[in-house]
């Protein structure tokens, strides 16, 4: 992402979920560490209710490939596996998000300060997440159909007159 007050390039990772189609987290820095890289995961996996085991896809980043970053999935039990090199469709989710970004975002914007920048990146997150809809999704945003998922796999319990319990859906 281009700081033009700075006259320079920021990096943008971001953690987006393949299901719901939400931005989990992000990170816009001038440079971005394998450190920074475990800290955002960390918060992710904090912040979110995740599946005994997750499964992340990565470029061949040097954050990625790091020992460093490499032992902290293998204690927190996850998998990582790497795309190819130019090989955009093997991430096809995040590579549209980013299109998204730099057509809604960076297009729109000439930012003076990286603090700038991240101000109105939480609106846009805020908005993509809470407020633009998807096709893929059934015309929701991303919380909408999340909510929707979690209230069609929440069970009732309905007693009967005869003590039986039935399970509606």
């Amino acid at each position: 992402m281009y700081i033009h007050g700075q006259h320079r390039n920021a990096l943008l990772i971001t953690v987006l979920d393949v299901f719901s189609r939400g931005v989990l987290g992000y990170r816009l820095e001038w440079s971005i560490t394998k450190h920074q890289v475990i800290d955002l995961m960390r918060d992710v996996l904090y912040h979110y209710s995740m599946p005994e085991r997750v499964s992340l896809r990565t470029d061949s980043g040097s954050q990625f490939e790091a020992g460093l970053f490499r032992e902290y999935l293998r204690e927190m039990r996850n998998d990582h596996e790497f795309t190819h090199v130019a090989s955009p469709q093997e991430n096809c989710y995040i590579e549209s998000y980013h299109s998204i970004v730099e057509s809604a975002v960076c297009a729109k914007y000439e930012f003076e300060s990286l603090e700038e920048a991240k101000e109105v990146f939480n609106r846009f997150i805020n908005f993509y997440n809470q407020g633009r809809v998807h096709g893929s999704l059934g015309m929701l945003s991303p919380n909408q159909y999340l909510q929707g998922q979690q209230e069609a796999l929440m069970l009732r319990l309905i007693p009967l007159k005869d003590e039986k319990t039935i399970i509606e859906n």
